[in-house]
């Protein structure tokens, strides 16, 4: 059976090559788990407790993803990432409901754009990282400030 190409390309098309955003994102990934390790280490030493240390775990990751999108995205972070879901129809699908692959194909507006890179700064590698992260905040607090038995 051969599938016949679109003979139009349809504007929600990703301009990148996959390859290449999949080494960004394996970058990405290194630099945040060594960097939040480093702070959980400094949020031990500094006897980070509760709330504050979480904080400060929020804050690690927020200015970690402003700088790589400010420093390795160059400010554009639509050029090297996917910040968005790119949508998944298929021929059937839109054959069925044409309205939805309709709405989906439509480019975000400016709103969803902002929302989907305010989005990314907030929540990219907070879960996959939050684990080392404590890891390193215990570690170096039971060590700096632990109490001894004599």
């Amino acid at each position: 059976m051969v599938v016949q190409a679109r003979s139009e390309p349809t504007p929600w098309v990703q301009q990148f090559n996959a390859e290449n955003v999949g080494f960004n994102l394996a970058q990405a990934h290194s630099f945040r788990s060594l960097t939040l390790s480093i702070a959980g280490s400094i949020a031990g030493v500094l006897g980070l407790q509760n709330l504050a240390g979480f904080g400060f775990f929020v804050l690690s990751v927020v200015f970690l993803n402003m700088v790589l999108l400010l420093v390795n995205a160059k400010g554009r972070p639509y050029a090297y990432f996917v910040l968005g879901s790119a949508p998944m129809t298929t021929d059937a699908s839109e054959r069925l409901v044409p309205a939805k692959a309709a709405q989906l194909r439509t480019p975000a507006t400016p709103a969803q754009r902002a929302r989907q890179l305010g989005l990314w700064v907030l929540l990219q590698g907070a879960q996959e990282n939050i684990l080392s992260f404590l890891l390193w905040w215990t570690f170096w607090y039971a060590i700096v400030h632990g109490t001894s038995r004599d």
